[in-house]
């Protein structure tokens, strides 16, 4: 069994599968703290456009988490950020 699997992660198809999923948890927790859904990761297994898919999605996309000036918010930071933040007077958003 062992040798089945390690024979068909030397294929093409086999390495493209690894490395898709060693990819897919990084680009999920980064669609999540940019308040994106998480399923667009899922086009790293795409063949030959996969990651660049991804990175599109990225770039091209209004983060939620992101004000229209470029600073983010402090609700949808991380622990530290939000600290940095509120340190730095950045006040919180208001729902309008």
């Amino acid at each position: 069994m062992i040798d089945a699997v390690a024979l068909f992660l030397r294929t093409p198809e086999g390495s493209g599968i690894l490395i898709g999923l060693l990819t897919v948890w990084p680009f999920w927790r980064i669609f999540l703290r940019a308040g994106l859904k998480p399923w667009w990761s899922l086009l790293v297994f795409l063949p030959l456009i996969g990651i660049a898919a991804v990175l599109a999605a990225l770039c091209l996309q209004r983060w939620p988490v992101v004000r229209p000036g470029g600073v983010a918010h402090p609700q949808g930071a991380s622990p530290a950020l939000r600290h940095q933040l509120t340190t730095a007077g950045v006040p919180a958003p208001t729902r309008e």
